[in-house]
């Protein structure tokens, strides 16, 4: 067809400009590229940074830091509760320390149940996801948006959860969002809702609470211990799960 004359103007101005037009794109290049490459060398000088700290404590203490760990799971029974989980794995810690002769700075304990297929109230379908909890952990968070679970009113029969930005973005999530746990019923029938709360990370980046690290979380949907509990007394479920760090 024939070309307008619009085209004709841009096409003799990239002709007569050709090097300033090729600098602009090798400008655009290089700023795209060093703007998505930001993320990594952040995470890269969080390491370094995080290095450094252990290869200081190292010369002053002449002491290697470490962490101990253990994952596993508890078959439910009646009297099962968080406190009971929580206290078999101090117990469990206390061998550790007492045995190895180790000072703690830092522990880190992840309860959770079976990932279970889930629907939402924002079209979400088909996917599993798992109730978890972790003590002390709003101590560790700053909330992106919403409120933590401690805080946020919620309606009767629906229960308040927090997730990381990783699973936000993996679920397609946004506060506010209901998420039922459609075949997960309590002996009424009724099924397990809890509703998205609020969107945490981590209040700092070298905080050594978090051997596991908010974007390692993969299909975690966090709750209180009142609510966990409450999951256990009135959702069947074979095992409760469980991950322990020292640090």
């Amino acid at each position: 067809g024939r070309e307008t004359p619009m085209f004709r103007f841009v096409t003799k101005k990239i002709k007569n400009k050709m090097w300033l037009t090729v600098c602009l794109i090798v400008g655009i290049s290089f700023l795209v590229a060093t703007l998505s490459s930001q993320p990594m060398f952040k995470a890269g000088s969080l390491d370094k940074l995080l290095e450094n700290i252990f290869q200081d404590y190292i010369t002053e203490v002449n002491e290697y830091p470490t962490a101990i760990g253990r994952s596993g799971g508890y078959a439910m029974t009646e009297d099962v509760t968080t406190d009971n989980v929580i206290s078999q794995l101090e117990k469990l810690q206390s061998g550790w320390v007492e045995g190895m002769g180790i000072d703690v700075s830092m522990t880190q304990t992840m309860l959770f149940f079976d990932v279970e297929i889930i629907e939402s109230s924002f079209g979400n379908s088909g996917k599993y996801m798992s109730v978890s909890h972790m003590p002390k952990m709003e101590e560790h968070i700053q909330m992106l948006c919403g409120e933590d679970y401690l805080n946020y009113e919620s309606k009767e029969d629906v229960y308040p959860c927090i997730i990381s930005q990783r699973i936000m973005e993996d679920f397609n999530l946004v506060e506010g969002e209901v998420i039922d746990f459609v075949n997960w019923e309590d002996s009424n029938g009724k099924t397990l809702k809890l509703v998205v709360a609020g969107i945490f990370k981590e209040k700092e980046s070298v905080d050594n609470f978090w051997y596991i690290e908010p974007w390692e979380f993969e299909n975690n949907l966090f709750v209180s211990e009142e609510t966990f509990n409450y999951v256990m007394k009135n959702y069947e479920s074979k095992y409760v799960y469980f991950k322990h760090n020292v640090l």
